[in-house]
């Protein structure tokens, strides 16, 4: 059971690391939003490894399980000083996947009943961050 843990790690940590050179500037700042290929419940594990790699970077990652989905929304806390909050993204594109959810500034998630729309949710995510910074 350990091995299957170590590899599964390994295989986040690579994910990260493509994840994280896919980034979009905006502005003096990094944000990463994609739908990743894990579970669920894996998604946490994804965004801390993604923060570990690009510290000043917010993560917008979705996720699909069956008929549901789920987004994880963190921000760094350079970014909530500027004035960004992953509380109020996740509020603000919650509905798009017919979903909701709340958290903090600095991390907050979201679960949903339409996985065909996470795509138009992280384009949303990405026009909020760009009216924001």
């Amino acid at each position: 059971m350990a091995h299957l843990k170590a590899l599964q790690r390994t295989q986040l940590k690579v994910l990260a690391r493509e994840l994280t050179a896919h980034a979009i500037s905006i502005g003096k700042w990094s944000f990463i939003a994609a739908i990743a290929p894990i579970s669920q419940g894996e998604l946490e594990e994804l965004a801390e490894e993604i923060q570990i790699l690009s510290p000043q970077s917010g993560v917008l990652l979705a996720s699909k399980e069956k008929e549901r989905c789920q987004l994880l929304a963190k921000i760094p806390p350079d970014l909530v000083r500027a004035g960004l909050s992953a509380q109020e993204l996740i509020r603000d594109i919650a509905h798009v996947i017919e979903g909701s959810g709340g958290g903090k500034p600095e991390r907050a998630i979201a679960g949903g009943k339409n996985p065909a729309r996470m795509e138009a949710a992280l384009d949303l995510a990405k026009q909020w961050i760009s009216s924001r910074v």
